[in-house]
């Protein structure tokens, strides 16, 4: 800790987890605790301000081992002015509601939205607004804010905007369809009824569930005939009907906007329109090789190759989609040829 100040400096928050996704040797509260404790000091030792930032993840992912009375002895053990918790998935599980506020010890109450980078349109903006003010009203004295877990930004940004909005500029009680229509003129740089309307479906129809992990089309996918949850990245359920995205693609389309996020929504929209289609197609080709159905099979790999030639030149109109975009960055980072290889 002390090198690192010496080569970045501090804001005297260190983030530490100790236990995320590990077993602990031991069990008992008094080991725990002592953990706790020891922790807290080697933070205080270097910096006098410290103050300890943790992932509730631990707390929700081994609940059944992670029990109260384990929770508190803990997290009992450092100051509780000298801790921040992360409720890490709130919009599925909030821990805070389980652990009697995380035993007064101050946490932000936080939006996940996506497990891994994965490119699924998920989010509820009802349920979190919901779940938001719940804990503003009920969530104690303790509750210090909202944040967000990301694992993954641009595939739904849009509802990250709202969540911040909810810390800085919403009232409770906030009117999602005033929102999202001013959403939709953000979007569109103009006030247009068919982009409110079709913002407003998406909102009500397709951002209906929470983010899940292992996420994505079917195009995502390693191609395999066997079970999906084989392989990482796969889960591939929707919770909405994919010709309503269709649809609303539509609408969207009819407002004839120029701007930037317009184009960026109109691609990412398309782009799981056709994953879903990939998908139902994909459905067919199986049921095609189960039946030893050789013709049928090269008709629907035909039509897959080409839903999947679609989506690479939709992809290719935005640069938020180009693999060169990644390499560029990464490369720009290099302060000579040999580091801009290595990035």
């Amino acid at each position: 800790l002390t090198e690192q100040t010496k080569l970045y400096g501090t804001d005297h928050i260190y983030g530490v987890d100790v236990f995320n996704e590990l077993v602990p040797p031991s069990w008992e509260p008094d080991y725990l605790a002592s953990i706790g404790k020891k922790v807290y000091q080697s933070l205080k030792a270097v910096d006098r301000k410290a103050e300890w930032l943790q992932m509730g993840w631990l707390f929700y992912y081994m609940r059944a081992n992670w029990t109260n009375e384990r929770i508190e002895a803990y997290l009992g053990a450092t100051p509780k002015d000298k801790q921040i918790i992360l409720d890490y998935w709130a919009e599925y599980q909030e821990i805070w509601q389980m652990t009697e506020s995380f035993f007064d010890t101050p946490f932000l109450w936080c939006y996940l939205g996506n497990f891994g980078g994965n490119t699924a349109l998920v989010g509820n903006l009802h349920d979190i607004e919901q779940k938001i003010e719940k804990t503003y009203t009920e969530g104690g004295e303790n509750f210090a804010g909202l944040g967000s877990t990301l694992e993954g930004f641009d595939c739904n940004p849009f509802i990250y905007e709202f969540v911040f909005e909810k810390a800085w500029n919403m009232p409770l009680h906030k009117d999602i369809a005033q929102w999202s229509a001013r959403l939709a003129d953000r979007r569109t740089g103009t006030l247009n009824e068919s982009a409110r309307s079709g913002w407003q479906q998406l909102i009500d129809k397709v951002y209906c569930s929470y983010s899940r992990s292992w996420q994505c089309s079917v195009t995502n996918m390693r191609p395999s005939l066997g079970t999906p949850k084989r392989h990482y990245a796969s889960k591939t359920k929707t919770f909405y009907d994919n010709k309503d995205l269709y649809q609303i693609v539509g609408l969207l389309l009819q407002s004839e906007a120029t701007t930037t996020t317009h184009a960026y929504d109109l691609v990412n929209l398309m782009r799981q329109v056709l994953g879903n289609h990939f998908g139902t197609m994909f459905e067919t080709y199986k049921a095609q090789v189960d039946a030893a159905d050789l013709e049928g099979t090269r008709t629907t790999a035909k039509a897959m190759m080409e839903i999947i030639d679609d989506m690479d030149r939709i992809l290719t109109s935005r640069t938020d989609f180009l693999v060169g975009k990644w390499i560029s960055d990464a490369r720009d980072i290099g302060m000579n040829e040999q580091e801009k290889v290595y990035y």
